[in-house]
């Protein structure tokens, strides 16, 4: 158990503790909720900062438990909580990420950084940008009939990029082909700038690198 002070204020008591597979259990004096916290990962490793892994914890995930089970939650409670939950980690000096709602992910100091709100096969950015990739999802459940492209989209407009999913080393894996990126949709036809492709490259490498999917590029 421990105890949520800050400053001269004595706040209540509070204890978390895992109460399933990525699921822990804040208990306090609002009563008792659940919400999903996990080892962040980048890139398919665990990030740490000074030597301890950060925690990431899915705002929208908070739910009530115990007695209230299944009674709405309010944004008051839920921003309540939330502030709970930071003095929580900070006092146990534990870094964390906080994702919210619109992809922005919090950590301990209170930065805010652009961040993902969904991993695929629909890749939502807070950015404004996502990505489409049907490889492994249930749309598809026959391997040879993934489509052979991922479609990238922002305010700029719609980009397909080749994709294969061959058998390497017994698995089946991503080959991207950057070459073949092109304008699709009310810009199809026109010609990529070198700054475009870099630009749309980096953001759908950056999707796969979060979420720690495997891949290979080939022109």
């Amino acid at each position: 158990m421990a105890d949520d002070t800050r400053g001269n204020e004595r706040q209540p008591a509070v204890t978390i503790r895992e109460v399933g597979r990525e699921t822990s259990l804040y208990s306090g004096p609002e009563g008792d909720v659940e919400f999903q916290a996990f080892g962040a990962m980048r890139g398919g490793e665990f990030v740490y900062r000074h030597g301890v892994m950060v925690e990431a914890i899915d705002a929208a995930s908070l739910r009530w438990a115990g007695p209230q089970d299944g009674r709405p939650m309010s944004v008051d409670d839920r921003v309540r909580i939330l502030g709970r939950l930071r003095a929580y980690f900070r006092d146990n000096r534990i870094p964390y990420n906080i994702r919210h709602p619109t992809g922005e992910v919090e950590d301990e100091t209170g930065a805010v950084h652009p961040g993902f709100r969904s991993a695929l096969p629909q890749v939502e950015h807070s950015d404004g940008w996502s990505l489409t990739d049907q490889f492994m999802s249930p749309e598809f459940p026959d391997p040879d009939d993934y489509p052979p492209t991922v479609r990238y989209r922002d305010a700029t407009g719609e980009a397909d990029l080749p994709r294969q999913v061959p058998t390497i080393g017994g698995e089946r894996r991503r080959v991207l082909h950057p070459g073949g990126l092109r304008w699709v949709g009310q810009r199809e036809g026109e010609a990529m700038s070198d700054a475009e492709r870099s630009r749309i490259m980096h953001r759908i490498r950056s999707a796969y690198d979060e979420w720690g999917y495997r891949y290979d590029l080939i022109d």
